[in-house]
């Protein structure tokens, strides 16, 4: 009796020690700015399987616009995340709001090439922002295509998506430039999320929530 009680804590603790904690990060953006493959890079680089170290990222430039939802599974030590690339056009933007209630983080991704949908993709991230069900919410600006001589740098992007604004007092931001195609500040970005998520109140009430 003593033994199996004994047997229980110990596997009781070995649980609490080894189970995974899970985040589901919203992924969002207009279409061709990069999510999907910005999914696809962080799946390359932390893939468990494959030795995908010092290998190009084979992805067509030209890649279909999501339609929908695509899911992503990252796993970083102790945590795993959930990726949800949602599908950027003009007619897909409304679905978004279905999933900000259960998202722990925001990712929007720019495409820092595309001077003149810059207005557009601003307009839809301060949209964004206006609903309360994503409140508390780090929210992750991607400026992506930095490996293009025409792009235009965090810098730019963080000024111009006003992300120090009075706006945005309160809330955690952080803005990146990366090429989701090359692999450029992708790993960093994820790291980000996995050190700030967690410090989050909001995450502590999602966790109650879904119980």
């Amino acid at each position: 009796e003593d033994g199996s009680g004994m047997y229980t804590l110990f596997s009781g603790l070995y649980r609490l020690l080894t189970e995974k904690v899970q985040y589901q990060i919203l992924v969002l953006g207009l279409d061709y700015a990069g999510k999907s493959t910005y999914k696809e890079q962080c799946e390359r680089i932390f893939s468990k399987s494959a030795k995908l170290e010092g290998k190009d990222l084979h992805i067509d430039e030209k890649m279909t616009p999501t339609v929908g939802l695509n899911i992503g599974k990252l796993e970083i030590g102790r945590v795993k995340l959930l990726l949800w690339d949602l599908g950027g056009q003009e007619g897909l933007r409304v679905i978004w709001q279905n999933y900000y209630a259960e998202a722990h983080a925001i990712v929007y991704i720019v495409d820092s090439c595309d001077n003149e949908r810059l207005n557009v993709a601003r307009k839809e991230l301060r949209s964004v922002l206006a609903d309360d069900t994503v409140k508390g919410a780090p929210i992750l600006l991607l400026a992506n295509k930095q490996d293009k001589p025409n792009a235009r740098d965090d810098k730019y992007i963080n000024t111009y998506f006003g992300m120090e604004s009075k706006e945005m007092e309160g809330r955690i931001t952080k803005v990146l430039g990366i090429s989701a195609l090359k692999g450029t500040n992708v790993k960093e970005s994820i790291e980000w999320l996995v050190d700030v998520i967690p410090k989050c109140p909001r995450t502590d009430r999602i966790k109650l929530e879904s119980l």
